[in-house]
């Protein structure tokens, strides 16, 4: 940003690096985020010294497909450099990946606790929401609040249409009442660093409202002095100047809810909990977001995270980085069909339940994560124990020996961070390791 790049209209020629920096003044240039930060206005720091190296870091990599139709505007210029990193910089010199980064210890380690929403007696995120399903509710246009007859909505409602074209508030509330009630039943209670990803920014408003009332509900049956404030929304609407106090403070401001405002370049380290009550289907946006929980910190002795997956968002952890970043809407109609006029729809009175889904433990398997059910992992986990000790006499002797303990560890599944990943992810905090063994 020092250097001015693209304050002017003449291509970057009266920017600050333009007056003090010859053409290839600078043998090798550094882009840091470089799926995004090398392109538009900022290809000028490229392109005034082609003749320099230059070393592009990203912890996204990817390659983006055009845009069926795009013209030819759209691959002009700055595409030339920017539209495809891995034809810029060629195939990565070094790749350090997040699962190895959890083996070494450097990341927080991730349980996945999966939920599954049956709205209107569908499975969401198979079924989506039918409209026949919707007819005993009580249907109102969402920008009018004026009564509307079912037959005027669309057939049929994916997952992606949720909260953005059809509100049911039974939803938001299932939702939002089970997830406070994980959080309230964990050991550190509710008030815990929390991020919360939602469809839209009036969804986060009404995703902060509805833990906001059973915080507050908490707060009063237990005596009490509530935070303030406790969950708040934090979109490119507003509420990101909140977001020192959620990094800095422990005492306040628990549970931000956003959109992607925090899906990128935004460092929480003490965040415990990760929450998609967002549809996706880009990995790369996955990827992004479920970066904001691997952060360690020791100073409120996090080492692990959990994800809280109410639409089935996990199922991108395995899914290849290198495509095209979707829309997280319903696909485009076909060229030729009519399209129906945009609408969004606001309904009540309909049942919506939320089913645990099971908890999963993320371990690495060929240099990536995969998730793993709680039960196949504590049975991975106690066949690699019993082979090293098959008696408790032999598991006792060397567990009080430290060398021989810290060998024992070692030697279980993800080098020993599996016992602590099998504690957390079943609620053992309770126990200490020798006993969870």
């Amino acid at each position: 940003q020092t250097l001015g790049v693209g304050e002017d209209d003449e291509g970057g020629e009266d920017s600050r690096l333009a007056r003090h920096y010859p053409r290839n003044w600078f043998s090798h240039v550094v882009i840091d985020e470089c799926h995004r930060s090398a392109w538009g206005k900022w290809s000028a720091v490229l392109t005034r010294n082609d003749e320099a190296v230059h070393i592009g870091l990203t912890a996204t990599p990817r390659r983006i497909t055009p845009r069926p139709g795009a013209g030819d505007a759209d691959r002009a210029g700055d595409d030339a450099i920017t539209r495809n990193n891995y034809e810029y910089f060629g195939e990565p010199a070094y790749e350090y990946g997040i699962a190895q980064g959890m083996d070494d210890g450097y990341l927080a380690a991730m349980r996945v606790e999966r939920s599954d929403v049956i709205t209107a007696g569908q499975l969401e995120r198979e079924q989506g929401v039918e409209r026949d399903r919707l007819e005993g509710g009580d249907v109102r246009d969402a920008i009018t609040g004026l009564p509307a007859a079912a037959a005027e909505m669309r057939g049929r409602y994916a997952g992606g249409s949720l909260e953005q074209d059809l509100m049911i508030a039974e939803r938001t509330e299932a939702l939002c009442g089970d997830l406070f009630a994980r959080l309230a039943a964990s050991e550190d209670g509710p008030e815990q660093k929390t991020l919360v990803f939602c469809a839209s920014d009036d969804h986060a408003d009404r995703v902060a409202a509805a833990l906001n009332d059973r915080y507050a509900a908490w707060a009063r049956a237990g005596g009490r002095a509530p935070a303030e404030p406790y969950a708040f929304k934090c979109t490119a609407a507003g509420g990101s100047g909140l977001l020192a106090t959620l990094k800095a403070n422990q005492r306040r401001a628990f549970v931000a809810c956003t959109v992607d405002l925090i899906s990128t370049g935004v460092d929480v380290p003490c965040l415990r909990h990760v929450v998609f009550l967002r549809y996706l289907k880009s990995p790369i946006a996955f990827h992004q977001m479920l970066g904001r929980g691997t952060r360690i910190h020791e100073p409120t002795g996090k080492l692990a995270f959990t994800v809280h997956d109410y639409t089935d968002a996990s199922r991108l952890l395995d899914a290849p980085l290198a495509q095209r970043a979707e829309a997280d809407r319903e696909p485009p109609e076909e060229p030729g069909e009519e399209r129906e006029p945009l609408r969004r729809f606001d309904v009540r009175g309909i049942e919506v339940r939320v089913l645990p889904g099971g908890t999963a433990v993320a371990v690495q398997e060929g240099g990536r994560l995969r998730l793993v059910p709680l039960a196949e992992y504590r049975e991975r986990l106690a066949e690699r124990l019993l082979a090293e000790v098959p008696a408790l006499g032999g598991f006792r002797e060397r567990w009080i020996d430290p060398p021989a303990r810290e060998a024992l560890l070692a030697a279980l599944p993800d080098e020993g961070r599996s016992a602590e990943a099998y504690r957390a992810a079943a609620g053992l905090d309770d126990c200490d390791l020798y006993d969870v063994l």
